[in-house]
Formats: structure tokens, sequence, C-alpha cells
């Protein structure tokens, strides 16, 4: 009976306050506020994005290497095609006088 009544006499818990927000701060601090934020992101993307070094690419080194990477899938993947379309291939790559690798 005296536990009932020390609970009865507690202090009920407190609940979450709602919280309201008044449309004027709505409008004339958090908006401005995003808006800032999103300007400012964009505006570091831009500088970003113009003061990246773009890295110089040597057209000859690049054009070559995709030729050996063609050559090794056809390599690997040769006995996928018929008989005569391997050779022709296999000609353009490694001819003895004018195939694309022997130079």
């Amino acid at each position: 009976a005296a536990r009932a009544r020390a609970r009865a006499h507690t202090p009920p818990r407190a609940t979450m306050a709602e919280v309201t927000l008044d449309p004027a701060i709505r409008s004339w601090v958090l908006l401005p506020i995003t808006f800032v934020m999103l300007l400012i992101g964009l505006l570091r993307h831009l500088v970003m994005q113009l003061t990246k070094a773009e890295p110089k690419v040597d057209a000859d080194a690049a054009r070559e290497a995709q030729t050996v990477a063609r050559a090794a899938r056809l390599r690997a993947n040769g006995v996928f095609l018929p008989a005569a379309g391997y050779a022709a291939r296999k000609a353009y790559f490694a001819h003895k006088e004018h195939g694309v690798l022997r130079k």
C-alpha cells in the first residue's frame, strides 16, 4: 500500500515537447541558409572541375595498348570463331610484312 501511494505522488514523466517553427523563421532564415549552402556546393564543384588537371594521354601509346588488348582477346576467344575468320584476324595482327603488331 505504501508503494502504491509513493507511485501516486510521483510527478508524471516529462513528455517530449513539440517544437513548432514560426513560418517567418523558416522563410527568412532556414531557406536562405539552405540556398546559400547549395550555391556553395555548386561553386565548389565547378571550381574543382576547372582546376582539375587532365592527364596527358599519348595517342600512339593508347592505340598500341588497345591493339595488344584486341590481339590478346582474339587469342583467348579464337576458338569461338570460324577458322577462316580467325586466320584473317590473325593475319591482320601478325602478318610478316604488314601486320599491325610487326611494326
